[in-house]
Formats: structure tokens, sequence, C-alpha cells
């Protein structure tokens, strides 16, 4: 089957489904078409053509499905494409559908990575798997990654994170930071990971200390500024934390990891005002963030703004996720409102 036939074809739906169930080899799908079907989808997703990469990878999937010669490369395809149109092509997606492609892209890329599949391969489907919550799984293939590359610091850094963010306790997370080190002497991101993972231990002096010699081998990388500042809010110098992210530019300050960083830091000081503005300035970026709006409800209660923190709580109710947004805040919702009761 040619690309142009893979093109006029009738594609999947894309509400969620994955077309993997078994059939019969499709005689037509040769390597020539194959390879056809690829390069499209890499050419429109260089040109941030993302729904073009994802249709014609849903039907290079349902014509590989049970053809061994294709259907790993296949579904790697797939994994990228539907990764690239959630994150590449987010204005044009309901937060409901972002996640329907994720986890389809999370799913295709477990699929290709079953062995005898390429690190890389691997590395990606344990992003994803991080991303979409099955972070034991994710564990397990970066563990197969190392098994096949075990010195490959592309592997060992996002490694390193996953295991210290949901598995801190059983020692991987320095075992990677370590062999990172090891591999990698030079990367700044090296004491960036030993500072999360003080912080995991609750050595926040050591943490801030970490945190800032990777500010010293990059000072570009905004990141490291993040982790320092969580790193100085655990350890009793909020106001420290609010400094260094307040001067951050704009574009950076209304990223969602800096802006609660920056807003809990100031919160922590008593600045409730400015921790408004904060939120407020992420929630004009990205309206539809029910975690933004929550935190924002919050900060208008905290600076005494009733009838905005209504307004942003009806607002909250219409989101996708809100109700489990809602759900989180409502104990401090409570508090908040009896001591301003009390305090009438």
């Amino acid at each position: 089957m040619s690309l142009v036939l893979l093109l006029a074809a009738p594609f999947a739906g894309c509400g969620g489904t994955t077309p993997n169930a078994a059939r019969p080899i499709n005689p037509e799908l040769s390597r020539a078409s194959f390879d056809d079907s690829t390069r499209a989808i890499e050419t429109y997703i260089a040109a941030n053509r993302t729904r073009e990469a994802e249709l014609i990878a849903r039907k290079l999937v349902e014509n590989a499905t049970g053809d061994e010669r294709f259907a790993r490369g296949a579904d790697e395809y797939a994994a990228r494409a539907y990764f690239a149109r959630a994150e590449l092509a987010k204005s044009e997606l309901a937060p409901a559908e972002r996640d329907a492609l994720v986890r389809e892209a999370a799913h295709a890329a477990a699929r290709a990575a079953i062995p005898p599949a390429t690190p890389d391969a691997m590395r990606f489907a344990a992003m994803l798997a991080d991303r979409v919550g099955a972070h034991a799984d994710a564990q397990a293939l970066y563990a197969r990654a190392l098994e096949a590359n075990p010195d490959d610091p592309a592997t060992l850094l996002p490694a390193a994170i996953s295991a210290n963010s949901f598995d801190p306790a059983s020692g991987r997370a320095t075992d990677y930071a370590e062999r990172h080190a090891r591999f990698a002497p030079d990367d700044a991101w090296t004491p960036a990971l030993f500072a999360e993972i003080a912080l995991a231990r609750g050595q926040h002096d050591a943490a801030v200390q970490h945190a800032e010699r990777a500010i010293a081998c990059d000072r570009d990388r905004v990141e490291f500024r993040l982790v320092l500042a969580k790193s100085l809010r655990a350890a009793g110098r909020a106001r420290d934390a609010a400094r260094l992210l307040s001067a951050l530019d704009a574009a950076e300050r209304v990223k969602p990891a800096i802006v609660q960083q920056l807003a809990l830091a100031l919160t922590e000081v008593g600045e409730f005002a400015a921790a408004l503005t904060a939120w407020e300035s992420a929630v004009r970026v990205q309206p539809d963030d029910a975690y933004l709006r929550a935190e924002f409800a919050l900060a208008c209660l905290r600076a005494g703004e009733t009838d905005r923190a209504s307004a942003a709580l009806t607002a909250l109710d219409a989101l996708f996720g809100g109700a489990a947004q809602r759900t989180r805040i409502d104990p401090t919702i409570r508090t908040l409102r009896g001591a301003q009761g009390s305090a009438q």
C-alpha cells in the first residue's frame, strides 16, 4: 500500500482507542510503503503539522497490526506522533483529548519497547509511563534500557529523577546519580540530581549547596534555579527563594513549575497580594489548567478577595479535572474561611 493510499484510506477514530485487535497480515504493506509513511510522520512532526502525523500513524498501526515485520516500528512512530500532537498542538485540543493522546502514546511506546527494542525506545516508553502515572513500569523500563547501555547519561538522568520522585527509599536514585556523575562528570545536572536526592532525604542545607553548584556550572538553566528555590524553601529561606524566582524573565515566571514555587514562597512569607499576582499571571497564560485555577482561588481567599475567589471556584467547577482539584482544596478553603470568620 503506497503512502497515497494510506492518506486516502479512512482513518481510525481519535476517541482514545488504539486499533490493536489481531488481524491478518496485510500483504500490501511493503517495506517501501512503511518507509514512506514513517518519513511522512517525521516530516509532519518537524513541520508542526501534528494532525497529519497522527492520522498517518493511526493508519500505519492499523495496517501493521499482527505483522511482525512492521508492528514494532509502527508503534514506535505512533507513540512519537501521538505525543507530538499532545505537546505541540495544546491550543487546538481540550485537556481530555491531550490526556487521551498521551495515554495512547504511552501504550504504543510500551508495545514498541518489548525486547529487542533499542535503549532509546525503552527510555521514551519509560518517560511516557511516568507521565501517565505508571511509575513502576517506568522504573522497569529504565532498568532494561540501562542493562543494554549502562553508561548512558541520557538514560541515567531521567531514571534518577524518576526514581527519586516516585521511589526515593529504594536507593536507585542515588545509584543512578552516582553513575551519572562517573559517566558525565562535567554535566551540571549531576549536582542538580544530588540536590533533588538531598531534598527527598530531608537534607535541606546539603540540597542548597548542591543546587548552588549546579547554577555555578550553568547559570542559564531555569531548572537549576527551580531546584535551588525548592531547596531554599525547605531550608526555611522562603524569602530568598522568592527573590531568586522574582528575578527571572516574565516569560519564565509564568511557567507552572516556576509560578508554583514563587507563589508558595511568597505565601510563606505572608506576601499574599504578590502571591495572588503570581497565580493570576499563570492562569492568564493557561486558563484551562485546573490546578492553576484552584491555587488562584486559594490565593484570592488568602488575600481577602472573596468575590474573586467565588468566581474562580465557579470557573474551576467547569474545567476538566476541576472536580478533583476542588476535592483537594476544599479542606484549605474551609480553614481559610473559618479563620476569616473568626477575624470578623
